[in-house]
């Protein structure tokens, strides 16, 4: 398994930041690697060259509003996506620094090991970058 990780600092209370990640639905803030599924848990589709990586995720455990974990829901196996997590860090008075970190299984092979480094790993990266700054975006008023 590797290991992304991502941050942002949001101009908001934990608690409100912690609300749109526990509903996913609310605001639509995901970028377009995510979505709702019908299930209400958060689906991940990520189109990537000669790869499609898809999973459903539930949340498994949280501590608002302070840490929310998704894993795979249905206790599948496919797909490279394992789990997300979600840390708040407050720093003062409606400053708090959010980091995502996703496990995922990357790509195989040996055209996996040389597309990973090079393509994969950054397309992955700027997806939750993009999930990142739209939250941002979105709890600060901006949307």
């Amino acid at each position: 398994m590797n290991l992304l990780r991502e941050d942002v600092h949001i101009h908001a209370t934990p608690e409100a930041i912690f609300g749109r990640l526990r509903d996913p639905a609310e605001g639509g803030w995901f970028a377009a690697a995510f979505a709702v599924s019908e299930n209400g848990a958060l689906a991940y589709d990520l189109r990537l060259p000669l790869r499609r990586e898809r999973a459903e995720l539930a949340v498994s455990s949280e501590e608002p509003p302070r840490l929310l974990l998704m894993e795979r829901a249905g206790g599948s196996e496919s797909g490279a996506l394992s789990s997300l997590s979600w840390a708040l860090h407050p720093e003062a008075a409606g400053e708090v620094h959010v980091t995502v970190e996703a496990a995922y299984r990357p790509q195989g092979g040996p055209l996996g090991r040389v597309l990973e480094p090079v393509l994969y790993e950054p397309l992955r990266r700027q997806a939750y970058r993009n999930a990142l700054w739209q939250l941002k975006q979105l709890v600060e008023g901006g949307a």
